[in-house]
């Protein structure tokens, strides 16, 4: 091909942009797979926390609370539970947010958007499993303690003696 006459100050120009482009598309694949990997974390944190609060309020529903014996008497624990699942509620709208961006972000494929939006959708639908079961944690842990109130009323073994009962008190 005989002698080619380059400039070579322009290409070198080139070939830095046609490095960069390349860089830049690996940097891209690299923070989706570090996305997804984080989310993918994110729920399979979150479904554990889930098994362990539903085996919790599993266990809670079984017992006979003793009357004055109670789980919380201070209320620390729903408080605790309170504090934990409204601050993973408030991450939901952030991580909708996020979601949303991913179809404006025109240097992504449709491959990468639905990788990317089928890991936000495991990580909120988890996350939203997981307050659902905590505050059913809650609700067990109130119901149990309430149950252990003491009571000064009088206790019936039939609805037909409740009845019984009120006619006379009339």
């Amino acid at each position: 091909m005989g002698n080619i006459a380059t400039n070579s100050g322009f290409t070198n120009k080139l070939s830095a942009f046609v490095g960069m482009a390349e860089g830049t598309s690996l940097f891209l694949i690299r923070q989706i797979d570090q996305t997804v990997d984080a989310l993918t974390a994110d729920t399979k944190a979150a479904a554990a926390v889930t098994a362990a609060s539903n085996v919790l309020v599993a266990e809670l529903n079984k017992r006979s609370p003793k009357t004055n014996v109670y789980l919380d008497p201070e209320d620390q624990i729903i408080d605790g539970l309170k504090r934990a699942y409204e601050s993973i509620e408030a991450l939901l709208p952030k991580m909708l947010v996020r979601k949303s961006s991913i179809d404006n972000d025109n240097r992504l494929n449709e491959d990468h958007c639905d990788l990317l939006h089928t890991a936000y959708d495991e990580a909120i639908n988890s996350f939203a499993e997981m307050v659902e079961s905590m505050k059913n944690l809650t609700g067990a842990v109130i119901r149990h303690d309430l149950a252990a109130e003491p009571r000064e009323c009088e206790e019936f073994d039939s609805v037909g003696d409740l009845i019984k009962s009120l006619r006379s008190a009339a």
